[in-house]
This record gives structure tokens, C-alpha cells and sequence, in this order.
């Protein structure tokens, strides 16, 4: 063997032993980080666990809205077609009507719109299709809240 004097085995155990002692400090303070990281992961798995099924919930309040909206616009739809119907088919006979009849007032408009009963059937057409929409977003916004 090498002789080594006593003065740089001194300063080599002196490395060693602060090299230990920093090994030491740097393993404890990445196991504390470690364990903050871990527990702050858990938390955010459960927060995203609870949104995740406040959003179905709201999801599934939704669906049924749109269900019910869409039937309650097809029944009212429906109901306000048959009803301007009966009012543009005047007469409930069988008999066909006379041919190159002169139109009345309900069937000539200056500016080339549809027959008036057919105009207001349209814009009752639009009207509920208006009413339900702004009904619609109204019980949307409440579901999300």
C-alpha cells in the first residue's frame, strides 16, 4: 500500500462525512416534497372524482330537459298547425272548390308575401319556436347552477 499521510485521510473523512450529511439532508427534504406531492394528487383525484359527478348529474337533468322541451315543441307544434289549418282550409266540405276563382284579400300581397292565415301560421311557427328556445337556455342555466 500507498502511505498516505494522516493529514489527507483527515480531509477525506472530513468530504466524506459532509457528503454524508448532505446525502442525508437532500433524501429527507425530496421524501417531504415527495409525500406533499402525493397527498396534493389525491386531493386533485378527488376534486376531479366530485366534478366529474356534478357533471353527470347535470348531464342527465339536461338530457331530460331536451326530451321535454322537444316533446312539448313537437305537441305544440302540431297543435298550432292544426289550428291555422282549419283556419286556411275554410271550408270543412267535400266539394272541390270552383276553379280561377279572383283572389280575395287574403290572397294577393304587395310585397309577394304568402296568403295571411299562411303568414301568421309562420309567425306563430316562429313566435313558439322562440318562446321554448329562451325557455330552454333559462332551465339550462339553472341546471348547471
Amino acid at each position: 500500500m500507498i502511505p498516505m499521510p494522516p493529514q489527507a485521510v483527515k480531509y477525506i473523512g472530513a468530504a466524506l462525512a459532509i457528503l454524508a450529511v448532505f446525502g442525508f439532508g437532500y433524501y429527507k427534504g425530496h421524501s417531504a416534497v415527495q409525500a406533499r406531492f402525493d397527498t396534493y394528487k389525491a386531493e386533485v383525484a378527488a376534486t376531479a372524482a366530485a366534478q366529474e359527478e356534478k357533471t353527470q348529474q347535470i348531464d342527465s337533468k339536461n338530457q331530460k330537459l331536451i326530451k321535454e322541451t322537444k316533446d312539448a315543441y313537437n305537441n305544440q307544434l302540431a297543435n298550432l298547425r292544426a289550428y291555422y289549418g282549419m283556419r286556411y282550409n275554410k271550408s270543412g266540405g267535400t266539394m272541390p272548390q270552383v276553379p280561377y276563382t279572383p283572389g280575395g284579400a287574403n290572397d294577393y300581397s304587395p310585397d309577394n308575401l304568402p296568403p295571411t292565415p299562411i303568414l301568421a301560421g309562420q309567425c306563430a311557427e316562429t313566435t313558439l319556436t322562440l318562446i321554448l328556445l329562451q325557455q330552454f337556455i333559462t332551465s339550462a342555466a339553472n341546471n348547471a347552477e
